[in-house]
């Protein structure tokens, strides 16, 4: 399974960093503040934001721009939608992960879906 990168962005690297940490980075030790636009960030061993040069990055990652996941992936921790088919009332997505090479919602840390599967 390959590893989820995120290529850093000069404007909006908060933004990277704090995307990595709704997929469970949450160790941030070094500060990256993800706007370096030549490295891509990614959660490394513990949990750990970690950080790689462009030219290092190999087919072992599956990567994105901050621009490109969003649009793949609207949701996020906090939002609140439902999902198709089962309830017509909202919940709140507390948890995200990348799994599958796709990232996955949760509301109980138990069921997964993917964007797919919901609707704001």
């Amino acid at each position: 399974m390959a590893q989820l990168a995120i290529k850093g962005h000069s404007t909006r690297g908060k933004e990277v960093i704090k995307t990595l940490e709704m997929l469970g980075g949450h160790n941030n030790s070094h500060n990256f503040l993800g706007g370096t636009e030549y490295n891509y960030y990614y959660i490394g061993n513990y949990n750990t934001i970690s950080c790689i040069p462009k030219e290092k990055i190999d087919n072992s990652f599956v990567t994105f721009t901050i621009e490109e996941f969003i649009e793949k992936y609207p949701y996020k921790v906090g939002d609140k939608v439902v999902v198709k088919g089962l309830s017509k009332y909202p919940k709140s997505i507390h948890f995200m992960k990348w799994f599958d090479n796709n990232i996955h919602y949760s509301f109980d840390n138990e069921t997964w879906f993917l964007p797919s599967a919901l609707k704001p």
